[in-house]
């Protein structure tokens, strides 16, 4: 879990009554399949220019996918050629796939359904965006940032945790769809940005590593076994 749920539950009505250590989950991902990328690719943004801009989860309460859908029609209003790859399923579907059409833009909304090849679909991507009302953890993000791909979240405390000094380029405010569109363009055009911001997430990721989570597990049964001082 997180520090920010960890800190909630301390805080929270239920005031839980002894100290809480939070350990976060453990973050691993297959390698890309290169050929299989390259589909995904070809497929979403055949012409040189085409971006895509990736939602990896799924589609329930809570997720609000919206904010994507209606920023990639803000962005098709500007000229820019963005489209948006949704990989998942789940009770939301058919109303984003509305609103979509609604908002003229479902050839640029493609949902592809549950994925098994979510590696695949990140490295095909130019961005992923996670537009989250609440997250326990954000395990998500963490793979994107393992993935060596720029994030771009609702700026909720779970994400700002996550993403450390970086949130101030990365979060933007919930249903703000037009600063979502403005946060993908400046982070595809301004390439020293975008490349210290994967390099600082690239960092940040190891500590999601099975070996740093696993020495977090033993530095706790050691303190429980060690008693109170």
């Amino acid at each position: 879990t997180s520090r920010t749920e960890a800190n909630a539950a301390l805080a929270g009505p239920l005031a839980w009554p002894t100290p809480l250590t939070a350990i976060p989950n453990i973050v691993a991902m297959p390698p890309a399949n290169r050929a299989n990328t390259q589909r995904i690719r070809s497929a979403y943004a055949p012409a040189d220019g085409d971006r895509i801009a990736l939602y990896l989860g799924r589609l329930e309460a809570g997720k609000l996918v919206e904010d994507l859908i209606r920023a990639i029609a803000w962005l098709r209003s500007q000229g820019h050629s963005w489209s948006s790859v949704i990989a998942g399923d789940g009770a939301r579907a058919p109303e984003l796939s509305t609103l979509a059409a609604e908002t003229g833009v479902e050839n640029y909304v493609h949902f592809l359904g549950f994925r098994t090849d979510g590696q695949d679909c990140i490295a095909a991507a130019d961005c992923c965006v996670y537009p989250s009302s609440f997250e326990s953890f954000g395990l998500s993000v963490a793979e994107c940032m393992l993935a060596g791909k720029p994030v771009i979240t609702t700026d909720i405390p779970t994400f700002r945790e996550l993403l450390a000094e970086d949130a101030a380029h990365l979060c933007y405010p919930q249903g703000d769809s037009a600063t979502l569109g403005r946060l993908m363009l400046k982070l595809d055009s301004d390439v020293p940005l975008r490349t210290a911001i994967v390099t600082r997430l690239g960092q940040r990721s190891s500590q999601y590593s099975s070996r740093a989570v696993v020495q977090e597990h033993n530095a706790l049964y050691r303190r429980l076994l060690q008693g109170p001082a």
